[in-house]
Order: C-alpha cells, then structure tokens, then sequence
C-alpha cells in the first residue's frame, strides 16, 4: 500500500480504471466446468451400464453344449463397449480437474486484483481527504498573514513602525 501513496492521483486513477479493467477480463475469462461435468458423468455412467450388462449375460448359461453360446458373444461386446466408454470418461475427468485448478488460480487472482482495487481506492480517499485538509490549512494561514499584515499597516498608518519594518514583515508572511 506505500508504494501507492508515492503516486499522484491521476496515476492512481488510471492504476484503478486498469485494474477494474483487468478484473472484467478475468471474470468474463472465468468458465465453469458445467460441460465437462455432465459429459463426464454420462460417459461414466454409459460405461458403468454396459459393464453391469456385460456381467449379467456372462452369467447366463448357454442353453445347449454344442451352440455358441451367445450370451458370452454378447458379454464380451458389452464388456468392451463399457471398457471404451470408460476411455472418454476418464479423459474428461482429468480435463474437469484440470478446469478446477485454472479456476482455482483464476479465483485468486479475481481475489487479489479486487484486493489492489480496494486499496487504491484508500489511498484515492486519503489523497483526497488529505489534500482538502492541507488546502483549508493553506488557506486558513493566507488568511491569518494577511491579517497579521492589516495591523502592521494599522502600526504603520500610526507611525509605531517603519516603512522597513512593515515591508520587511509583509515579505516574510506572503513568503516573498
């Protein structure tokens, strides 16, 4: 936060206007692994389907010895659909974990830039709180030297002092 206060404040208003810029950015950037997780649940519960099927017809016994038997035809099938199926599903799980660490990070720099926002923002109120006060400050004192200055021109005006004096003094209070 020090190194805000050494900038001025239009610096400070364009550090702000980029950084809320920057934020925009990284929430329009922030994607939701919705896609993935429903493409990795039907895929995971397609495969999970055909390998219950594939169990269930390898238990089936054949009706005669000498026939193929074609409910172990139709195990082996199922069983390698669901074996395939279990590829794409696997692939889309690593992609959502994958999804979930970038908005890990993309959360923490949302968080972070609104962090810097928030304390430009202070730095912005202090400048311009702190400016008001030593601008009155400034004021308040012109206005006290210039009254000190009317009564050395009233001491001057009934010849307490001299012409020297007062122009001296005058220089000293308008910081001349």
């Amino acid at each position: 936060m020090s190194n805000y206060f050494k900038q001025s404040l239009e610096e400070l208003y364009t550090l702000d206007e980029n950084k809320r810029s920057e934020l925009n950015t990284l929430i329009s950037q922030h994607r939701k692994p919705v896609k993935l997780i429903v493409l990795t649940s039907v895929f995971a519960g397609l495969s999970t389907i055909f390998l219950i099927l594939s169990i269930v017809f390898s238990t089936i016994p054949s009706q005669s010895q000498n026939v193929s038997s074609y409910p172990s035809y139709l195990a082996t099938i199922l069983l390698i659909i669901g074996a395939a199926l279990l590829i794409p599903s696997i692939i889309f799980f690593v992609k959502l974990m994958n999804r979930v660490k970038e908005n890990n990070e993309s959360n923490r720099k949302i968080r972070d830039t609104r962090t810097e926002i928030a304390e430009t923002e202070r730095v912005i109120d202090i400048k311009k709180t702190s400016g008001k006060q030593i601008s009155q400050a400034v004021v308040q004192q012109q206005s006290s030297n210039i009254d000190v200055i009317l009564k050395y021109k009233q001491l001057l005006d009934a010849g307490a002092i001299t012409q020297e004096e007062y122009d001296a003094k005058k220089k000293e209070l308008l910081n001349l």
